[in-house]
């Protein structure tokens, strides 16, 4: 690989692996530990290698930059966050505060609030994803996102999937589920990456060269 985003990031803002996270630190240890592996590898095996490290290096420099978007001064995106703190009509959100059960929802934002009186500074949020397909948000309960709020078709398709993945869950199968075997059970998300969430479900990658997942429920 010639150039590697997460690691040039870290070079040109001092850092070190020890400035983010734990969840953080442990992809950097599997990055490295794959990269060790790279000159060993030929054919269609280095082939399939650099995909998965160009996927975990762009998965890192994405976390990075969510993890230290309000501290870094050489960063164009957060400096350009700072010159414009105002969300406007049509901007993407994912909520991060409030109730729990919708930290995560990416959204649509209608309309934005300036502080008055005793009112804090918020947005009204659209999403499929909510229960009136609005809320009142404060400011600090909602980040700005490249994502776009899911569809209704999209929303669907996940509670499909939700239900295939609950009825693993109760039969235990939960350890070593391959990418063609949850496609054949006619699960349509796209399995691909470290961690995919589907509704109250986490599939996290169990292995570096194979797409093998383990499931896990998340507790509400």
């Amino acid at each position: 690989m010639k150039k590697i985003k997460h690691k040039e990031f870290m070079d040109s803002n001092k850092l070190d692996s020890s400035s983010f996270s734990e969840a953080v630190q442990k992809k950097i240890r599997i990055f490295d530990k794959m990269h060790s592996k790279l000159d060993d590898m030929v054919d269609e095996d280095r082939v399939e290698l650099l995909e998965q490290l160009k996927e975990l290096d762009h998965e890192l420099h994405e976390d990075m930059l969510n993890e230290l978007e309000h501290q870094l001064e050489n960063n164009e995106v957060i400096e350009e966050q700072e010159k414009k703190p105002v969300y406007t009509k049509g901007d993407a959100v994912e909520i991060t505060g409030g109730n729990p059960k919708y930290v995560g929802v990416i959204a649509e934002v209608i309309e934005y609030h300036s502080a008055s009186g005793k009112d804090k500074e918020s947005v009204t949020v659209k999403s499929h994803e909510l229960p009136d397909g609005k809320s009142l948000l404060t400011i600090g309960m909602v980040k700005a996102t490249s994502k776009k709020p899911k569809s209704v078709q999209e929303i669907k398709k996940e509670s499909k999937d939700e239900e295939i993945l609950e009825e693993l869950w109760k039969s235990k199968k939960t350890k070593g589920l391959g990418r063609s075997f949850l496609k054949d059970k006619g699960v349509k998300t796209n399995i691909t990456g470290w961690t995919i969430q589907i509704g109250n479900f986490v599939l996290n990658r169990a292995a570096i060269f194979s797409y093998k997942y383990n499931l896990e429920k998340l507790t509400m």
